[in-house]
């Protein structure tokens, strides 16, 4: 009797098992599919704000995402961002450009690099990661990760990109003693189709 009840758990095991993998495989197409919805060049346009602390301005975030100690000094940075984003139809891509950035200390411009991947959602909106870094030739050596969201508008023609919720990420900087500090930013953008699918 216990011989018959474990080999029924065993078998019943064995086919969750491969109900669950069949599942998981049926997700990586339609996944696919989504993600080709995504594909082409695009001009885009962005605006970006960002607060900066950690341990080169002597704060920190905290859970609440506010700046201690309470009342310190930190870095906030605008920029106006004019770039060349490529999504490849699979889930990566690459962002290529430049900006106008402005901070308490001036206005200067600099260039953006910064492979991405992405997730297409059923509602045409979409996830995107970018790793970004310095291009060649760039003195200051800062490497970092944003996360965005957006939405495919005009049949992929549009997009419009954003940052539903604040987060914090980090920035490592090899010239800052510490070698990194925080920021949270908040982003808008207009992507136009240039050539693709």
């Amino acid at each position: 009797m216990k011989t018959r009840k474990i080999l029924n758990l065993l078998l019943l095991a064995m086919l969750v098992s491969a109900v669950l993998a069949t599942a998981a495989n049926a997700q990586e197409p339609a996944q696919e599919a989504l993600n080709k919805l995504l594909h082409g060049t695009y001009a885009s346009s962005a605006s970006r704000t960002c607060i900066f602390a950690g341990p080169p301005f002597g704060t920190f975030f905290d859970e609440n995402l506010e700046i201690q100690p309470v009342g310190s000094e930190s870095l906030a940075q605008w920029a106006a961002l004019s770039t060349t984003v490529t999504y490849n139809g699979d889930g990566t891509g690459r962002e290529v450009g430049g900006g106008t950035f402005l901070n308490d200390a001036g206005g200067f411009p600099g260039p953006l690099v910064c492979d991405l991947t992405y997730v297409v959602n059923f509602d045409q909106s979409f996830d995107v990661t970018k790793q970004c870094g310095p291009a060649v030739g760039t003195p200051l050596q800062l490497s970092f990760e944003l996360v965005e969201n957006g939405h495919i508008q005009r049949g992929g023609g549009v997009l419009i990109t954003s940052n539903s919720e604040p987060r914090v990420g980090t920035v490592f900087a090899p010239g800052f003693p510490e070698g990194f500090f925080e920021f949270i930013c908040v982003q808008s953008g207009t992507q136009m189709k240039l050539s693709g699918p």
